[in-house]
């Protein structure tokens, strides 16, 4: 129910392919979505509604991607290291059950060549990230600076759309005049007609002021609430930093963490350039890696 479209309301054909996978055996895939051929004039009785569809197919998705399956060590970054050459995702191996690292899909996928990206030991890639997490933990000023930053510059908000509401009134009340001097004869329909053009042009752009101002307004209404969820997030996480279980520890990854992209440099090493979404603003930190063959 969770990958077929039709219990949302929406006819699709060629949604999935049959190939011969690596034993020689016949399997079925996914197409890829330009392959999908979707019916814009056929419609199925949905039988859930296609917004709780869609949240239940992220979050499968999301559980396939992180589930641990047999894996003999916890690795604490499943499913968010990326490949900075071929784009795929990292995933844990292990060498002999003693050596474990994070390793290109590139390197056993079937058919596809190996794009080069070296493998990264897996504590070292762990540590590096985790460690970020603590220093904004316990010295949070940097993000809450950033969030106070993003707040919008300028003129009070409700200062501001104030004036634009007595602007926009007084072109109604302009435009009125207008319309009574043409009917009085006292302008020809050619000059109304002009007069009536500027003024729409002139309305429209305070209307789009308007929205603009609104936009604003919303976005430092935003940052305010933004900024007390994060300083009472980092207050929590602070308190109880050192007594996380590795699972609680990854659900604050997954939240704080929505990539990190390993990259070949020049002199062996990888660089390792993680993301750390905290609300508005996200933070990127670099740092080389020790590469393994």
């Amino acid at each position: 129910m969770l990958r077929n479209p039709f219990y949302k309301g929406e006819g699709a054909w060629r949604r999935r392919y049959e190939a011969k996978n690596s034993r020689g055996n016949k399997s079925k895939y996914n197409s890829p979505p330009d392959a999908v051929v979707r019916y814009e004039d056929y419609q199925v009785p949905a039988i859930v509604p296609p917004e709780l569809w869609e949240r239940c197919a992220r979050l499968r998705r999301m559980n396939t991607k992180l589930a641990p399956r047999n894996s003999r060590r916890f690795y604490l970054l499943r499913g968010l290291v990326r490949c900075g050459l071929c784009g795929r995702t990292y995933t844990g191996v292990s060498q002999q059950g003693r050596w474990f690292y994070y390793q290109c899909k590139s390197h056993y996928t079937v058919g596809r060549p190996n794009c080069g990206n070296r493998r990264v030991r897996a504590a070292e890639l762990e540590r590096l990230v985790w460690a970020e997490i603590e220093r904004f933990a316990l010295e949070p000023g940097k993000v809450l600076r950033k969030i106070q930053r993003a707040r919008a510059p300028g003129a009070p908000p409700e200062a501001s759309a104030h004036r634009l509401e007595q602007r926009l009134a007084a072109k109604q009340r302009e435009r009125a005049r207008v319309i009574t001097w043409a009917r009085e004869g006292r302008i020809t329909e050619g000059e109304l007609d002009a007069q009536l053009a500027q003024l729409r042009a002139e309305v429209a752009a305070l209307e789009s002021e308007r929205a603009r101002s609104e936009g604003a307004a919303r976005a430092a209404s935003e940052v305010r609430s933004r900024l007390a969820d994060a300083e009472a997030f980092f207050k929590e996480l602070a308190g109880r930093i050192g007594e996380l279980t590795d699972e609680q520890r990854a659900r604050i990854v997954r939240q704080l963490v929505p990539r990190v992209l390993l990259k070949p440099r020049a002199d062996g090493r990888v660089s390792a350039v993680a993301t750390y979404l905290f609300a508005p603003p996200s933070i990127t930190a670099t740092a080389p890696l020790r590469a393994s063959p």
